[in-house]
């Protein structure tokens, strides 16, 4: 036994510090994460993680480093900051291949799609009717990723926006009126993923998300999601399914509609127009991420509003791939030259769960579990919006719900805030009822 261990014990302390070696070697202000972003999605790249991520290059094929800007190791002073002489031949590098992985592996499969095509039509009832779906096409550049992450780790960065190309769909617009409004062009797609849904939760997001297909925003008019909803019960094709009632999760008919509130929420955010009215969720619920990005709704008491201030009317499409899990909200119409690029989640204010509570109760049947909350953390997060507005826009463009402010290169920044509460986990098992004395019999 003691033959077979020794061996390993020396293969082990050879191994773990020649990894620790390695990872001196490579200048220190490369070892951290640099987060690549695109729309509200980020893709972080851990280098402090993984060395494997870099390699020694021959200083022949690259320029001569300063003695103040690169590293060499000296087994003698091992953790201690270490000065590479310049007549060293080799120099630390980005390990391309490595970094291809983690895009082909992370990055490509949830960004690159095929461009998808889209005929607006009225069908004999008179109706607008959609065949196909208008969708972006988009190519992650990985090349240029490659060049920027090399700059960025140069220049200290820690944030860069994905290099993607986009290729426009063709969207054929038939109906001649609508062409008059200005719907000729794709101008923005929100998405939601939905997975983990019940069938109830899905049937509701698919109900409430076709009230809102054949959607008209006329320019200058604000779309209310609530007013566009109607009537949320049984008789319209809703089920009951879990929402957030105060502290408690409860049934109700249309559970899962913010679902589609947050997907329009995100069409509209990404269409750079202005957003009238919106509310967070109580606590953060995992259909919503990127948290900070979804807008819940309660018909009478909360809305999802937004305006169009866009030069042509906003035709609205829904698709729901039940496969893939996935609501999207197509906005078509004339696109100006307007730019928007989104920033966050900036989290702060973290507090654990609150203690949980195991409650019983005769009204369930014995050993019957009723759940009434999970436990989630309670955090803030802000998202920020950078809208360059178009050239020809007025100057009374509509603020948002939260803040404005205009910097000097006419840039207009809203923060989009949203405060997420701490739950405990709430359970209740139901208990049989304690017998009732039988009182004695009275006697003369």
């Amino acid at each position: 036994m003691k033959k077979a261990f020794f061996p390993f014990l020396l293969a082990a302390l050879f191994f773990v510090p020649q990894s620790t070696w390695a990872q001196n070697q490579i200048p220190k202000e490369w070892l951290r994460t640099i987060t690549f972003y695109h729309e509200i999605y980020e893709y972080k790249l851990p280098l402090a993680k993984f060395p494997e991520y870099f390699h020694k290059e021959s200083a022949e094929n690259t320029p001569l480093p300063s003695e103040s800007n690169v590293c060499y190791w000296d087994a003698s002073k091992k953790n201690e900051e270490q000065i590479q002489p310049a007549g060293d031949e080799t120099v630390w590098e980005v390990n391309e291949p490595e970094i291809e992985k983690f895009f082909a592996e992370l990055v490509i499969p949830k960004v690159n799609q095929p461009p998808t095509d889209v005929r607006i039509y009225r069908d004999e009832n008179g109706q607008i009717a959609f065949e196909g779906a208008g969708n972006l096409g988009k190519t992650v550049d990985v090349a240029q990723a490659i060049s920027l992450l090399k700059t960025a780790l140069g220049a200290g960065v820690d944030r860069i926006e994905l290099p993607v190309k986009i290729v426009e769909p063709k969207v054929t617009v038939e109906d001649e009126k609508l062409r008059e409004l200005g719907i000729k062009e794709i101008v923005s797609v929100g998405e939601s993923d939905f997975t983990g849904s019940s069938w109830a939760r899905m049937q509701n997001i698919e109900v409430g998300s076709s009230q809102f297909n054949g959607f008209l925003i006329e320019p200058g008019a604000i779309g209310s999601f609530n007013d566009r909803l109607g009537p949320v019960d049984g008789a319209h094709g809703y089920l009951p399914e879990l929402v957030i009632v105060g502290p408690k999760l409860e049934k109700e008919y249309g559970g899962g509609l913010c679902q589609v509130s947050s997907t329009a929420f995100r069409a509209a955010l990404l269409a750079g127009l202005p957003i009238v009215e919106r509310y967070p969720h109580s606590f953060a619920v995992s259909y919503y991420a990127p948290f900070g990005t979804d807008a819940t709704i309660y018909p009478g008491h909360k809305d999802l509003r937004f305006s169009n201030d866009t030069q042509g009317t906003i035709l609205v499409q829904t698709t729901m791939d039940r496969e893939n899990k996935k609501l999207r909200f197509h906005f078509y119409g004339s696109k100006d030259d307007r730019k928007v690029k989104m920033f966050g989640p900036e989290v702060g204010r973290q507090v654990g769960p609150p203690p949980a509570r195991n409650e019983t109760s005769t009204k369930l049947a014995p050993g019957e579990v009723q759940w009434l909350s999970h436990a989630v953390a309670g955090f803030d997060t802000i998202w920020r919006r950078v809208l360059i507005p178009p050239t020809n826009a007025t100057a009374n463009i509509s603020p948002a719900l939260n803040e404005e402010q205009k910097t000097p290169s006419e840039k207009i920044v809203y923060e989009f805030f949203s405060r997420y509460q701490a739950r405990p986990s709430w359970k209740v098992t139901g208990v049989a009822a304690a017998p009732v004395a039988e009182e004695p019999a009275s006697t003369l």
